[in-house]
């Protein structure tokens, strides 16, 4: 697999600019970066995963087995497999398993002997088992072989130690170099000593382009700046490559110019509507208090959901992603049971709208990378889109994968254009109701800005 000059953007928010990278054919390959820098963007790219997507674009060429990268031609990336978490953890296994048999008890040999050739035989025990009763350690290694099972030439995967102790991550690492010795990995680590033992290749990413890619012993050796800061400290300071020269700190050096492509698609972006989002009308035209005018229904049903808080009882939520954990119906089920009626979905990939319809729920989509913050119109734009539902006695729901960033951020836009506050205010109010809402200093830099532009249009209004 080979990028060149491969860019992605959602909307006008240019999240790679310029990534060039070649995959051996056999071994790990590790993709290492600052937080927020497009890892998993890159992966779900390469993956064919946003082709549904209206505000993703991409440039450059990404070619995989010698063709463009396409739904039909694209590296497997693991991931969850919503409609198997209920299932036993056997049946996710053969979920692409390459090797037929006639009955369950050939079948059942069959994936025995694969897994010892893999240094796996100790899942064979847990055969019979619900794949979401197992162990986190042992949810990702079945995970990694469902993938595995369809032998893929290359096999991607997003963080797979994250949260691990150190010896369920060794225990993982090793399945990973078993798989390693029959097809290509790229896989993506945050920490540099699992790095330098798994790692043929690192390649390090930042500000939207690949900084570096170099055999492992070089690159923990590199000259490079950029690098040698990574390496000593785990992260570098590189803006992202649409970050305006004004909005940087006096030292911090601006990213080279966006590619053409980039600038064609920004262009693009900025000139189209947004679709579904932009067709639900703003009718605010200044801090008008919309949302703290709502009256709250007490006595609402808090549903046993991962991340659910009530910002506002029976009208508006944060949640976590439905279906990250549980099965999506089961979690979808939840929601309705608790009143909502409509879900604000901010994760890059939307939500199968067969299973919102069977619940009889709707949503609005903003892709935002995990992470990263919406453009100042998009936002505006879905602020007006709750405030219509809001205000029509719709229950609504916020949600992004952790239901903490992305979410946050979005709640305290509503608080800033619904509730009268400013950007410091909605920020300290929502975090008294979880403390983790709005997770870096660019979603807290967005809020002031979209503080900005209300503050602007209220003018602007009374002018």
């Amino acid at each position: 697999m080979r990028c060149r000059h491969f860019g992605a953007a959602f909307g006008s928010r240019v999240i790679l600019a310029d990534v060039s990278l070649c995959l051996p054919s056999l071994g790990v390959t590790v993709l290492m970066g600052p937080a927020g820098t497009g890892k998993s963007t890159l992966l779900r790219s390469l993956a064919a995963l946003f082709g549904n997507s209206r505000m993703y674009k991409c440039w450059g060429e990404a070619v995989y087995l010698g063709a463009p990268i396409s739904p039909t031609n694209a590296p497997a990336l693991v991931g969850q497999h919503i409609n198997l978490t209920q299932r036993s953890v056997l049946d996710s296994l053969l979920l692409n398993f390459a090797k037929t048999s006639v009955n369950e008890r050939e079948r059942r040999a069959a994936v025995v002997s694969w897994l010892a050739e893999l240094g796996a035989g100790d899942l064979a025990i847990h055969f019979d088992r619900p794949y979401v009763d197992l162990e986190p350690c042992l949810q990702r290694k079945v995970a990694i072989l469902r993938e595995a099972a369809g032998e893929p030439s290359l096999l991607m995967i997003d963080e797979p130690t994250s949260g691990l102790s150190d010896d369920a991550a060794d225990d993982l690492l090793r399945l990973i170099e078993h798989i390693a010795r029959r097809c290509a990995v790229l896989v993506v680590l945050h920490n540099l000593k699992q790095a330098r033992r798994v790692a043929r290749d690192v390649v390090l990413l930042a500000g939207g382009r690949v900084i570096e890619q170099s055999p492992t012993a070089k690159f923990f050796a590199s000259k490079n700046s950029v690098t040698e800061i990574f390496v000593s400290t785990g992260s570098c300071a590189v803006p992202a490559p649409d970050a305006s020269p004004d909005a940087l700190v006096c030292e911090t050096l601006a990213p080279p110019p966006l590619p053409e492509a980039a600038r064609e698609a920004v262009a693009e972006a900025e000139r189209a509507s947004s679709g579904q989002i932009r067709s639900a009308a703003i009718s605010a035209s200044g801090k008008y208090p919309w949302l703290t005018a709502a009256q709250p229904w007490p006595g609402q049903k808090t549903p046993r959901l991962d991340g659910f808080r009530w910002i506002i009882p029976g009208r508006l939520a944060g949640v976590a992603g439905p279906g990250v954990v549980n099965a999506l119906d089961y979690d979808l089920d939840l929601l309705r049971r608790a009143g909502v009626t409509t879900l604000i979905t901010l994760t890059e990939s939307n939500l199968p709208q067969p299973a919102l319809a069977a619940q009889g729920l709707q949503n609005l989509h903003l892709p935002i990378p995990d992470g990263c913050v919406p453009s100042l119109e998009d936002v505006q734009a879905l602020v007006g889109g709750i405030r219509a539902l809001v205000e029509t006695d719709h229950v609504v729901a916020v949600h992004c994968l952790e239901g903490v960033g992305r979410t946050g951020t979005i709640l305290a836009c509503c608080f800033i254009d619904g509730g009268g506050m400013s950007a410091s205010e909605a920020l300290a109010h929502i975090r008294k109701i979880d403390p983790k809402y709005v997770r870096s200093e660019i979603q807290e830099r967005f809020l002031s800005a979209y503080d900005r532009l209300v503050d602007a249009r209220c003018r602007s209004t009374c002018l």
